[in-house]
């Protein structure tokens, strides 16, 4: 569900979901044709993951988000 996680995080779909019944071949083939060959494409997917990686701040983000949720209990 890492994948799914971005979309959720970014609250837009920065990544095709390819689960369940968008996991078949040509569905699969179309995409990473589009990654491969659409620098426009490409080139907003990877803009995407740097704002998450901003978003999501330095390394240790699971750790963090651990111990606010224990401190809350």
């Amino acid at each position: 569900m890492l994948f799914r996680s971005v979309n959720l995080i970014m609250d837009k779909p920065v990544i095709r979901e390819l689960i369940q019944n968008n996991c078949r071949k040509e569905i699969i083939i179309t995409e990473l044709q589009k990654i491969l060959h659409d620098e426009t494409y490409r080139s907003q997917i990877i803009a995407d993951y740097k704002a998450l990686r901003i978003k999501l701040g330095e390394t240790g983000m699971v750790d963090r988000i651990g111990k606010q949720m224990v401190s809350l209990i």
